[in-house]
């Protein structure tokens, strides 16, 4: 922090300011200095106890640093600068304290603002102040992308405030256009790690003062609006309180001063603490400038990369929000701010600085805890499961999405494994080894320690976050193992198809069944010129493959019914009923009930169309097979048309799966999920 000259006569100055407007702060409690990361702090005076229910301190309205102050001082703002950020408080707020500052003495508030880190000090140790060697240590982690984003919009608030300044005659603000990191990135830094939400009190929101003798176009235009209700508020002395989860405190508006109140009782020397609310590293990193070790609210922020593509689920969610409305209207209540079970008030619920009004939770935003193992991933994510599970149903499944005002989920038990839970498995998988590669691409870059405070905490959040990743990662990779091969369920592979008979019998038959020739196999050699498995999967033909297989299992099933492996013949039942059954020779496959109404139609008729010129073409080559190729006579049965190879591929683009590669190098592989339903 700051190298202060005289911290002692700064405490017993903002001391008797905060006396003298009428503030309060408990007599066995004293503001202390240190010299560490830590600054000034509130702590427990030797030899004295502070008793449970005691009041610590307390901050008139009129020593609060808002928006709201800049209508009590007598400088007038020029017209077009207030009008442009009416409805952004928080960069009102920023130059405010900016102007506040350089006035130095003159301020009404010098005796708290020489209290906080300094602009020329370099002491604020969130990202935003990161030496390119402090930034090796966030490459690749959401931190990264979210410090870049910021300093962007930061600078573009700064400079639009630098033209509108720019256009005043007044002189004073030629010091505000001055070094942007020197004084704008200070002053809101200082407010996103200092503080505390304006809805979490009923602050005084008058109208502002206007000049009696000035005309309508000189009137002062409203610095707050009712769009703009919630703003960032400083409160001096009570934002001495550092960062403690469990800090046993809760606030409350007493008069017309913001207090804070002990629910416990604290000995002697220790130092009182506030909660800056349930907070993982990342945003504690970013908002303040520091982490917690073992943090139990660390998470990884999971951003998907896009779901507005997904009709079905765009559609859920609008359905959802319809019966949430449905179900809070009658119990609206417009002076009601805030829930009965709602937290304490704390600092800042967002390490962004207050915008008006706040977001709400961006639907595609998750966060991602350790997971211990498999089983548990799913209760523990359960938000982000109901999300994938829709984005991950084929038609079939779609038909069972669940819709409540709280969740919109496809259906699944956790046991035995279904397509839906392996599909939503491995589309989660891709996407975190995704992120995971983003981070370790950079890993072989970091030097072997930190060497400063700032590294230490992003050290931390990086070991953390591959942490975090790793452990789910585990967790679905051992999910996709476990339904590989159960009683009722298996993955049918492309090398299980080319090297095995009898893929689907029983594990240890009472009778070996006979061996026959495969005409599979010497028909995709004849086709491909190879039976590799990874050089099919390379060219992208693996969905060939597995269509010839289906189709012929179909006819197969029919001309041996007795014998047939029972899972596949009971697979196969299942298939009937969802898919239709399929013609045999030249007919059209059966569209099947496949699709919901209205809106998805188009999609439906599209993906009807494609599946036609799909099977078009392997009937071509079903024909070139039956006709030149070694065994063709098992393709030459009249029944091999298009409808039966649109049927085969419509079941194997809605009953596949898409595995993500086990190791580095290893690409995807797509696999037949073999199941009841």
């Amino acid at each position: 922090m700051s190298t202060f000259k005289n911290p002692s006569v700064y405490i017993q100055d903002i001391t008797k300011w905060l006396q003298s407007a009428g503030g309060f702060i408990h007599p066995a409690v004293e503001i202390v200095h240190s010299h560490g990361a830590t600054g000034y702090s509130l702590r427990v005076r030797k030899d004295h106890n502070v008793l449970e229910g005691s009041r610590i301190a307390s901050c008139p309205s009129s020593l609060t640093m808002s928006v709201l102050s800049m209508e009590r001082t007598e400088n007038l703002w020029p017209n077009e600068f207030v009008s442009f950020f009416s409805q952004s408080p928080e960069v009102l707020t920023r130059f405010f304290l900016m102007e506040q500052c350089l006035i130095a003495e003159d301020s009404f508030w010098h005796p708290y603002i020489r209290m906080l880190p300094q602009p020329e000090d370099d002491a604020l140790d969130t990202p935003m102040f990161y030496s390119p060697e402090d930034c090796v240590w966030i490459k690749g982690t959401n931190l990264e992308g979210t410090r870049k984003v910021r300093l962007e919009q930061w600078k573009q608030e700064y400079q639009k405030a630098v033209d509108l300044l720019g256009s005043s005659d007044v002189t004073r603000y030629e010091l505000l256009r001055e070094n942007w990191r020197e004084l704008y990135l200070w002053a809101a830094t200082i407010l996103t790690s200092r503080c505390f939400s304006s809805d979490a009190f009923a602050m005084d929101n008058t109208e502002p003062k206007s000049n009696p003798n000035a005309g309508p176009q000189d009137q002062r235009p409203p610095l707050t609006s009712p769009s703009s209700a919630v703003f960032p508020v400083l409160l001096p002395v009570l934002d001495f309180g550092n960062h403690d989860p469990s800090a046993g405190v809760y606030w409350k508006m007493q008069g017309l001063s913001y207090s804070f109140i002990v629910n416990e009782t604290l000995e002697s020397g220790k130092e009182i603490c506030i909660s800056y609310d349930n907070k993982g590293n990342e945003e504690l990193i970013m908002g303040y400038g520091f982490s917690l070790d073992n943090n139990p609210k660390d998470a990884f922020r999971l951003l998907l990369r896009s779901t507005a593509t997904s009709r079905s689920l765009t559609k859920a969610r609008s359905m959802q929000q319809q019966l949430q409305q449905q179900q809070t209207q009658p119990l609206h209540n417009p002076s009601t701010q805030h829930a009965p079970d709602e937290p304490p008030i704390s600092k800042q619920t967002s390490s962004e600085a207050f915008p008006a009004p706040p977001p709400s939770r961006n639907p595609d935003m998750f966060l991602l805890y350790p997971i211990e193992d498999a089983p548990s991933f799913f209760t523990t994510n359960q938000p982000l499961v109901d999300t994938f599970s829709i984005l991950a149903a084929n038609a079939r499944e779609l038909r069972t999405l669940t819709i409540t005002p709280t969740r919109s989920f496809i259906p699944s038990p956790p046991t035995p494994p279904t397509h839906n839970r392996l599909v939503l498995s491995t589309l989660l998988l891709s996407e975190l080894l995704h992120k995971q590669r983003a981070i370790t691409t950079h890993t072989p870059l970091l030097p072997p320690a930190p060497t400063n405070t700032r590294q230490v905490h992003a050290a931390r959040y990086h070991r953390s976050q591959l942490h975090i990743l790793a452990s789910n990662i585990a967790a679905l990779r051992a999910i996709l193992r476990s339904a590989a091969h159960t009683p009722t369920t298996r993955l049918l592979r492309l090398e299980d198809l080319l090297t095995k008979d009898d893929i689907l019998a029983p594990d240890a038959p009472v009778q070996p069944p006979p061996r026959r020739p495969n005409p599979l196999r010497a028909a995709v050699h004849h086709i491909l010129g190879t039976r590799s498995s990874r050089r099919i999967h390379a060219s992208g033909h693996a969905d060939l493959v597995f269509t010839l297989w289906l189709c012929g299992a179909w006819l197969q099933r029919r001309d041996e019914p007795t014998g047939f492996p029972a899972l596949l013949g009971r697979w196969l039942g299942c298939l009937a009923t969802a898919y239709g059954r399929p013609p045999l020779g030249e007919a059209r496959a059966p569209a099947g009930d496949e699709g919901d109404e209205g809106d998805d139609d188009d999609d439906d008729d599209d993906e009807d169309r494609e599946d036609a010129i799909i099977a078009a073409s392997y009937l071509v080559v079903v024909q070139a097979v039956a006709e030149t190729g070694p065994r063709g006579e098992g393709y030459a049965d009249g029944r091999w048309g298009a409808g039966l190879l649109e049927w085969g591929v419509r079941v194997v683009r809605g009953e596949g799966v898409l595995l993500p590669g086990e190791g580095d190098g290893e690409g995807e592989k797509f696999v037949l999920f073999v199941g009841e339903w």
